[in-house]
């Protein structure tokens, strides 16, 4: 059995590679050292790609040099002028003048529901919505029993811990159940064009992130896999979904909250709330393959003896 990265080739997104050591080399930045009568030179950094920020701290040290082959009171105005120098240097630089784009929470990890991780209301309907409910049920047990990508909201559902990988423009999500990698896409782009989005169990997702919250929204799903959406309902061609995720307790328990829209299934947007606990490692395999060919898992399914 291939390993999970073998499989997607996750190393291929830049927040799984871990970054090595800092810029500058592991000494610490050692500050110029001043003696009467007499400036010393000290090392100020720990190599030659020193961040930006640091750089004026080397043509401060070459002024200072400079100096200390000068009598006293020159020295004076050539200190007096390379402070001036540094200071404009600094404040001009752009790791002063910029501010850094805000780091997103890491939602990467393995995620696990637990009993008490459902909050669950029940849908309001639409009349053809409720009276399909049972012959749903039913194509949803063919879907298992043939073996056919789940799909959303089944894959979110799914007990077995939820693989989930971030990157800056993408983040990816495996479950164990039968399922497509489901993608979304945080760089900005929009959804396809309706004539070119090509349904999916899984749909179309993009995000974006509204400070801490991820926001996701989902479009173009099709008409296969596990469709049944908790609380009542089902997914349909018509569907369109948005979600809520929020790291809680530290990093330790993720909220997702989910709206479902539709008005042939709904008569208003039905939500509901999902926490999944981190766990630090799931069993092998990490995806369970299905054999739609097995005979006994066939009559079990079916309820045949």
């Amino acid at each position: 059995m291939r390993r999970f990265d073998d499989i997607f080739g996750w190393a291929k997104f830049p927040s799984l590679v871990k970054e090595g050591g800092p810029r500058h080399q592991k000494n610490n930045p050692v500050p110029l050292k001043a003696r009467t009568g007499w400036f010393v030179q000290q090392p100020i950094i720990g190599g030659l790609n020193q961040p930006p920020r640091l750089r004026p701290l080397r043509r401060l040290r070459d002024i200072f040099l400079m100096g200390a082959a000068t009598p006293p009171w020159p020295r004076r105005g050539i200190l007096h002028a390379a402070l001036s120098f540094f200071a404009a240097s600094y404040l001009s630089s752009p790791a002063f003048s910029q501010n850094p784009a805000p780091a997103h929470p890491d939602l990467s990890g393995y995620w696990e529901l637990r009993y008490d991780s459902f909050n669950v209301p029940a849908a309001s309907l639409t009349a053809k919505a409720a009276a399909d409910q049972a012959n749903q049920r039913q194509r949803d047990s063919d879907a298992i029993r043939w073996c056919i990508n789940v799909g959303v909201p089944a894959l979110m559902g799914d007990r077995a811990p939820l693989d989930l990988r971030q990157s800056p423009t993408v983040i990816g999500m495996v479950a164990k159940s039968p399922s497509s990698v489901r993608y979304i896409y945080t760089d900005g782009r929009d959804h396809p064009d309706k004539d070119d989005l090509d349904p999916t169990t899984n749909g179309d997702s993009i995000g974006h992130w509204d400070g801490d919250t991820l926001v996701v929204d989902t479009i173009g799903f099709n008409d296969r896999g596990v469709r049944t959406i908790p609380g009542g309902g089902v997914r349909t061609p018509n569907s369109h979904l948005t979600e809520r995720y929020r790291l809680l307790e530290g990093g330790q328990r993720l909220s997702v909250t989910f709206t479902w829209e539709d008005p042939y299934v709904f008569q208003k947007p039905h939500t509901y709330e999902f926490r999944y606990y981190r766990v630090r490692q799931i069993s092998e395999p990490r995806v369970i393959t299905c054999n739609p060919g097995d005979a006994e898992r066939a009559k079990f399914l079916l309820g045949e003896k």
